[in-house]
């Protein structure tokens, strides 16, 4: 037994690794999202925008209160990761409040008060449904737990 959680320990390792290695996708608009795919997999949203100010606009367009860390510095950090049939879709769902009745963020990254930040994307091509909730679980414990996450 313990040989075969080593080997799913390896193998989410090797799937950490093509974390790293991935290229992002800088998001300005909807259309910066046609280079994502619309099949399964681990997607990982971020962004400069102050945790702060991010909480703020977010209650302001969906009127919602959300209790968010605080973030220390304006760098780049993994606000957002999931887990998706359809990527692409929840990407567009996440980033531009577009359809789909599921919860989503509630930006609009082309909007003036979200285009004044970096917002970017990563994603892997994950078609097994088992290894894609391991992998989630997996990078959450390894890098930490995305502060806009439900737990």
């Amino acid at each position: 037994m313990e040989n075969m959680i080593d080997k799913h320990k390896a193998l989410l390792d090797k799937v950490c690794t093509l974390y790293e290695k991935q290229a992002y996708i800088c998001v300005n608009d909807i259309r910066s999202l046609k280079n994502t795919p619309e099949t399964q997999g681990v997607y990982w949203i971020e962004s400069t925008i102050p945790k702060p100010t991010l909480k703020r606009l977010i209650n302001k367009r969906t009127n919602t209160k959300n209790n968010i860390i605080t973030q220390v510095n304006n760098k780049f950090y993994t606000l957002y990761s999931g887990t998706e049939r359809n990527i692409q879709q929840r990407l567009k769902e996440h980033l531009f409040n577009q359809g789909g009745d599921k919860s989503k963020l509630g930006c609009v990254v082309s909007d003036k008060d979200f285009s004044k930040y970096g917002w970017r994307v990563k994603f892997l091509e994950i078609n097994s449904h088992s290894l894609r909730y391991a992998t989630e679980i997996y990078w959450r414990e390894k890098y930490g737990y995305p502060p806009f996450c439900i737990r």
